[in-house]
């Protein structure tokens, strides 16, 4: 079915983004942590002189700032805590990353949320929470987002909540533009069994809630 291509798609793309993270991650960033302890090393040989050191410690620089960055999109390609740690550790992590710098007021409760998910579903729901707040973050203009877990009977309510400037929603879903990665959104959240519901208007903020069935823990 269309809808079983579609979760093929969004496996093959996890699966790939896993690789080259994990390429970014042991190939690129062990050479430029190896470029940048060489310079280190260099920079303090006895027959350097100061202009060589200059330049080693310029290298130096470089090759942090590019540690960093590869390290960065590394992460944001496979975030090796959802693997390593769990989700709630994840989004912890997701959410200092991307207000990191902003003037954005960030408001969390993830104390509801449990752990009980599979692999499969905690990546589609980390995958859903990451489209939302990017979406505040790159588009909303707002000054203040909530990101709210809470657990009711036999399901949790993620939710996500900003004051900026909204958009019509209606108008969205009907164009089928993909805009604000609604499409992918929807996708993962299919894939999860959740329901994803998006509240907005011009002027009016933005509310995004996606409703999530409790199932036991595979035996």
């Amino acid at each position: 079915t269309q809808g079983d291509f579609a979760r093929q798609l969004l496996e093959q793309a996890e699966a790939e983004r896993k690789r080259v993270a994990q390429a970014i991650h042991d190939g690129l960033g062990h050479q430029l942590l190896m470029l940048k302890n060489a310079a280190a090393h260099a920079h303090d040989h006895p027959a350097a002189d100061a202009a060589l050191r200059e330049q080693l410690d310029t290298i130096s620089g470089l090759a942090s700032q590019s540690l960093e960055q590869a390290r960065g999109i590394a992460y944001r390609l496979r975030p090796f805590e959802l693997d390593q740690l769990g989700l709630k550790a994840a989004l912890e992590a997701l959410v200092s990353d991307l207000f990191h710098g902003t003037d954005l007021r960030v408001f969390k409760d993830l104390e509801a949320l449990p752990e009980q998910f599979t692999p499969a579903q905690k990546l589609h729901l980390f995958r859903l929470v990451q489209e939302g707040l990017s979406n505040v973050v790159h588009h909303a203009h707002a000054s203040t987002v909530m990101l709210e877990i809470k657990k009711g009977g036999d399901r949790i309510r993620i939710q996500i909540e900003d004051d900026g400037l909204g958009f019509d929603a209606s108008a969205l879903r009907r164009d089928h533009a993909g805009g604000l990665g609604l499409a992918r959104m929807e996708e993962h959240a299919k894939a999860v069994g959740s329901r994803l519901e998006i509240a907005s208007a011009p002027g009016s903020g933005t509310r995004l809630r996606i409703t999530v069935p409790l199932t036991p823990p595979p035996v």
